[in-house]
């Protein structure tokens, strides 16, 4: 449906860096990225669905109500489908830090794995953490790290980089140490305190949610004055399917003719 509608509406195709260019380098890539969207080398994101859709991935918003555990899958893509306007999916709610990363972490596929035909295996794979790896340094650059963080940073020392940053205190701990700033005792004493202090539910400093535009934008201009039961009928998507993704084209209650009915039909109703 978004290839569609970004086509039909005229929307430029994904403008994604080739990683053949960077040699597989995440922070290269991510770098390149920053330079696309013009956003400064070492300052915040300030819109990570933005940004995506500027480069031309559409991000579809959560269906679900609610907020996702810290261990439920988020977000999903399929690198490999439809590589000229790709797609991302929300696929749960959660805190707008862990989705800006889950986001940025989708696109890291997008760019790296945009060969592959199988989906990946295991969270534990090398793609997995090539792709989180990717989404970190995007949202906080490599320099910013080693010049703010280090094995004597508090707990609460990592609030003004989150606050700033728009990432989890557990996702810059994690970095933290993948990036030897910190030890592995060091980690798991912050994750300790973190969860001592109920952090794992509710971190302070909360990140606001994003809002997608891209898909609405498109879908408007390639279907203009139309609802959702008539884009069903002229694309053979289901209508409740287009109810989740574009509620503010949805048709809350049809009321047919009944002679219209039996024209159509040819003789009267079974009820």
């Amino acid at each position: 449906m978004f290839a569609r509608v970004s086509e039909e509406s005229g929307y430029r195709e994904s403008l994604l860096p080739d990683p053949g260019e960077f040699d597989g380098d995440t922070v290269l890539a991510a770098e390149a990225v920053r330079q696309v969207g013009g956003i400064s080398a070492d300052g915040p994101v300030p819109n990570v669905t933005r940004l995506m859709e500027r480069l031309g991935v559409g991000v579809l918003a959560p269906l679900e109500p609610g907020v996702a555990d810290e261990k439920d899958h988020v977000s999903m893509s399929r690198p490999a489908d439809a590589k000229e306007r790709p797609l991302v999916a929300m696929v749960a709610a959660c805190p707008g830090d862990r989705a800006r990363l889950s986001l940025a972490h989708e696109l890291g596929h997008l760019i790296f794995d945009r060969s592959r035909a199988k989906p990946i295996p295991s969270t534990r794979s090398p793609e997995e953490k090539r792709a989180y790896d990717f989404a970190s340094a995007l949202l906080v650059p490599d320099a910013v790290m080693r010049q703010t963080v280090s094995e004597a940073l508090t707990l609460h020392g990592y609030l003004p980089l989150k606050a700033k940053y728009g990432v989890s205190v557990a996702a810059l701990i994690l970095r933290a140490r993948r990036l030897g700033l910190i030890s592995e005792d060091r980690a798991r004493s912050l994750h300790i305190q973190r969860s001592s202090q109920g952090w794992r539910r509710n971190e302070p400093v909360p990140v606001k949610n994003e809002k997608t535009t891209l898909l609405e934008q498109c879908y408007a201009r390639a279907f203009p004055g139309r609802n959702n039961v008539q884009v069903s009928e002229a694309t053979g998507i289901m209508v409740s399917l287009l109810d989740d993704w574009l509620p503010a084209t949805a048709v809350t209650a049809v009321v047919s003719s009944l002679a219209e009915w039996r024209a159509r039909r040819g003789g009267s109703p079974p009820w």
